[in-house]
């Protein structure tokens, strides 16, 4: 709750926007998937996707799971 999906960065050279997910309110919210990554995949992953270039962070949110409320994510 409170974020919504977004799409931005097609002035960054790649084949299109790039989606990402922004702060907005208490009545939005966006549906996800929530996977468990090993730490060597997780680098892996953030260098396929150009994460180490600082196109964006990476923040722990409390996200709302079918078996109740998780932290998800890991802190830089």
């Amino acid at each position: 709750m409170g974020w919504r999906l977004t799409f931005g960065g097609e002035d960054l050279g790649w084949d299109g926007s790039l989606a990402t997910i922004v702060e907005d309110g208490d009545e939005s919210s966006v549906f996800v998937a929530l996977y468990d990554v090993l730490p060597y995949d997780e680098r892996v992953l953030d260098h396929w996707e150009s994460a180490d270039t600082g196109l964006y962070r990476k923040i722990r949110l409390r996200v709302h799971a079918m078996g109740g409320d998780v932290l998800a994510g890991r802190t830089c």
